[in-house]
């Protein structure tokens, strides 16, 4: 019996690019497409002597679905004599797709919790290069 590996994922394409408008600023890209890791489907428990235990499906059977991203990325630097202050705002998954994890099983609720990943995420930050 063969099976993909936990980790399989059949294609990663990364495409990522930047602009320098001049010493100050700059705009960057980064676009992801990929195709779904494996999994294993999972199914209602089933009661055995008071403890509950998951019924898996065939191991890695299934896959999740293709994804996909864009991340977007404006620095502005400060320069000065030996060193430069690099203010940054970025936008990871900037049109908010909500890609597919791995489904769970919830003891609490009792059902299979199909999961999605964190949306849109923007962040800002600050950095020193000497």
């Amino acid at each position: 019996i063969t099976y993909p590996g936990e980790f399989d994922q059949r294609f990663i394409f990364n495409l990522s690019g930047g602009y320098k408008f001049n010493r100050s600023w700059e705009v960057s890209a980064k676009f992801r497409l990929f195709s779904g890791a494996p999994f294993t489907p999972v199914y209602r428990p089933a009661e055995n002597g008071g403890t509950i235990q998951n019924l898996p499906g065939e191991y890695l059977a299934e896959r999740l679905e293709t994804g996909h991203l864009l991340d977007v990325r404006i620095d502005r630097r400060f320069n000065f004599r030996a060193w430069s202050l690099i203010l940054f705002a970025d936008v990871q998954n900037v049109y908010n797709n909500k890609l597919q994890l791995r489904p769970r099983y919830d003891f609490w609720e009792d059902v299979v919790d199909d999961r999605e990943a964190l949306g849109l995420l923007p962040s800002i930050g600050i950095s020193a290069e000497f």
